[in-house]
């Protein structure tokens, strides 16, 4: 069993942990670029009902970014 999970299935490596427990609505946009390897994640953004950002953070790419795939952004 992976240390960082507990036995309920909540992460508990992360310092947001305990405001994303008390949550009762919240919302998760991920936003992808393709690599060299396919799609990867490159930003995770978690909302709460009120349109509070919880949680926000950029990830690097494992491999080189070919298209940030920006087609559909306003």
């Amino acid at each position: 069993m992976n240390p960082l999970w507990r036995d309920d299935g909540v992460h508990s490596g992360s310092p947001i942990t305990e405001k994303l427990c008390n949550l009762s609505l919240m919302e998760c946009f991920i936003f992808q670029v393709y690599t060299t390897k396919g799609l990867e994640i490159a930003r995770v953004t978690v909302i709460d009902d009120r349109l509070n950002v919880m949680f926000d953070s950029f990830i690097k790419p494992a491999a080189e970014v070919i298209d940030y795939n920006t087609r559909y952004v306003m």
